[in-house]
């Protein structure tokens, strides 16, 4: 099974939880809904980059299809971005720039501040355009355009009519694998059009693994350090995976997998070590990144049937050329000699490691949430009826004393409540504005010393190299406070989780202390009862979210500036900081604010669940005064009752088992 196909899998399972629970009624229907509309929207998104020609057609074939769905001549050109995705049909999807994005391609031409490449690109793509120069008018800014899936070449391919203004292509594909899951080829930058390259920024960035794909015989070229070290950096990525591809044809010239390994991290290494001093984080994220050999012809004729194989000549071609320099290998040593079955794992656990806990996690684990809450009110239902059992024991004057008894009670361990609950805001409001403090006290380390890394404006001979230059340095500096914050969120989070447990803690001692002070037999049930609710409020303290996760990318960057000093860049960049990083969204509403409004239903929590107890209990003892002269029939049917409240038990543990040992075996293993 491939890791899509997993996902796939693991979604449909979360799914048939909640629907379960939700039509035994377990779950609200709010909470069905919401955990439905989540898996519904959530993707996975995987992003491709490498330069053409170094096989990442082929890789897409073998990774997602497992046979030549997408040609290898439809490889989209470096100025197209490309989308794959589910859908019910197969079908296509192109958009065209906008009158104003074309014009940015006519000043990039013209424009001699604009580095050869750029204005080279630029005015490659004015010429090629020339054929179709009747029809721009009415295509540029059209909204997008539906094809047949056998026109794209029209749209992408090398020499297409229309490649010259289109921007971005997305493929929609009937394969069940492909379900909740966006494969984003991103290949442009160096863009003279600056909102195309911005946006194939802005895919990397929400991409949740980047798969950059080398090229075996001639890895890390000057090409391949610019994608990596400049366009995946910008971006703030860090979830790369770098596959060596097409490795069988070093194979066949001689060279060993080892030495081709070791002469890709050397390389590897040198880059990372000169990135290192300006930007510690993004070094080393692609220190840590897994190399592998890979050969996605390789895994594809693994894959595929010899008769399927022989249909296509291409393929066939390569078999028969495999068989003759490999003649050890069999058939089924392909695909794991392809090293996809590697690659399958590394993404997992990537995925396993952040996005499923997302995507799986998340869900799952508040349906537990919720099933668990059901289970012990189902165990306090139990218990409650057990209490109005042993109520009818009793005659009325016993059981008059006990009612009094249990009223003081009442009394006593609502005021423990009061104060554990006045006593947590307390301790969460103090806790939010020492990491308030933490988080701007960093903001103006940012605004001041950290701007300074900024260079001078002769740095690069200016203009639109020296800006981009400065956006590069503030996307790392931003891309550190990322980290600073999402940590500070998790610090946090981790200091709410620990306070409420101290206080429950507190609490279910102290409430012990005052229902065990009494010898009388009743009081053990409602002991017994009292702890079902301590696990109700211990199940909701996990409703407080583990933590907040941000992203930051600056929104225009320099992007709007032209000739301009060091002075007026620094300036340009503490007011996006100050937008990006207001007072209200530090606090209030904000990050932090998220964390500390979540808590508010579990400290009220507190209150409802003594205020539930005193109902359960006295309702139980208000019941057995009302069937003092029917005490027989009245036990007969409290026994009946709970026989089918502990198989509605049995079934909803069944369940919570299943749901946890989807997670072990799709978030954990």
């Amino acid at each position: 099974m491939s890791i899509f196909e997993r996902i796939n899998k693991a979604k449909i399972e979360t799914f048939n939880f909640a629907q379960l629970a939700h039509s035994n009624q377990w779950i609200l229907d709010q909470d069905f809904e919401s955990i439905k509309s989540n898996l519904e929207k959530e993707k996975i998104t995987i992003g491709i980059i490498g330069q053409v020609k170094n096989g990442k057609s082929s890789l897409l074939n073998a990774l997602i299809f497992e046979k030549p769905v997408l040609p290898t001549s439809s490889t989209p050109m470096t100025s197209n971005l490309s989308v794959i995705t589910y859908g019910e049909k197969t079908k296509a999807e192109v958009e065209f720039y906008s009158k104003e994005e074309w014009q940015q391609f006519v000043q990039a031409s013209k424009d001699d501040s604009q580095s050869g490449d750029i204005a080279g690109a630029a005015r490659e793509m004015l010429e090629a355009a020339e054929s179709i120069k009747d029809e721009l008018d009415k295509l540029l800014g059209s909204g997008p355009k539906e094809i047949d899936f056998n026109e794209l070449l029209n749209y992408v391919g090398a020499g297409g009519k229309y490649v010259p203004i289109t921007k971005l292509n997305k493929l929609f594909l009937p394969f069940e694998r492909l379900k909740g899951v966006e494969i984003v080829d991103t290949p442009g930058f160096n863009d003279p059009v600056v909102s195309r390259e911005q946006r194939s920024k802005e895919f990397l960035s929400k991409a949740d693994v980047i798969i950059v794909v080398l090229y075996a015989e001639r890895p890390f070229d000057a090409e391949d350090k610019v994608l990596m070290f400049n366009h995946i950096l910008a971006a703030g990525v860090g979830k790369v995976v770098i596959l060596v591809n097409k490795y069988d044809g070093v194979l066949v010239n001689g060279e060993s997998e080892e030495n081709l390994l070791k002469y890709v991290k050397e390389k590897r290494d040198a880059e990372v070590a000169k990135i290192k001093a300006n930007n510690y984080i993004m070094a080393t994220i692609f220190q840590e990144s897994e190399i592998i050999l890979g050969s996605s012809m390789f895994a594809m004729l693994g894959k595929m049937e010899e008769s399927e194989i022989a249909k296509n000549m291409e393929l066939q071609d390569f078999y028969d050329y495999y068989k003759e320099n490999f003649p050890f290998l069999k058939k089924p040593d392909y695909l794991e000699k392809s090293n996809l079955p590697v690659l399958e794992k590394e993404i997992e656990k990537i995925l396993k490691k952040e996005r499923l806990q997302t995507l799986i996690k998340k869900p799952i684990s508040e349906l537990i949430g919720r099933l668990q809450d059901k289970e012990k009110k189902l165990e306090v239902d139990i218990r409650a009826r057990n209490i109005n059992k042993l109520a009818l024991s009793f005659n009325s004057n016993e059981l008059d004393e006990r009612i009094k008894i249990i009223n003081e009670v009442i009394v006593e361990t609502h005021k423990y409540a009061i104060n554990a609950h006045h006593k947590l805001e307390g301790t969460i409001k103090q806790l939010s504005f020492e990491v308030e403090k933490e988080i701007r006290d960093q903001r103006d380390i940012i605004l001041t010393s950290e701007l300074n890394k900024l260079p001078e404006s002769g740095f690069l001979g200016g203009g639109s190299n020296y800006l981009k230059k400065c956006q590069q340095i503030l996307e790392t500096i931003l891309l550190e406070f990322r980290y600073f914050i999402n940590k500070k969120m998790d610090e946090l989070s981790e200091r709410v989780h620990a306070a409420f447990r101290q206080e429950i803690g507190l609490l279910d001692q102290n409430i012990t202390k005052t229902v065990t002070r009494s010898r009388h037999s009743i009081f053990k049930e409602i002991d017994e009862l009292r702890r079902s609710f301590i696990g109700i409020l211990s199940i909701h303290i996990n409703e407080i979210p583990v933590s907040i996760k941000i992203n930051i990318n600056t929104s225009r960057g320099f992007l709007g500036l032209r000739g301009v000093d060091k002075i007026e860049v620094v300036e340009y960049a503490r007011s996006e900081i100050n937008t990006m990083f207001s007072a209200e969204i530090i606090s209030g509403s904000g990050m932090v604010g998220a964390i500390t409004d979540k808590t508010r239903t579990p400290i009220n929590l507190i209150l409802e669940v003594n205020d539930d107890i005193s109902k359960v209990i006295l309702n139980s003892l208000e019941d057995a005064q009302r069937h003092q002269n029917e005490k027989q029939s009245r036990v007969e049917q409290l026994d009946n009752e709970i026989i089918l409240i502990e198989e509605d038990a049995a079934a909803l543990k069944a369940l919570i088992a299943h749901a946890q040992e989807t997670l072990k075996t799709f978030v954990y293993e």
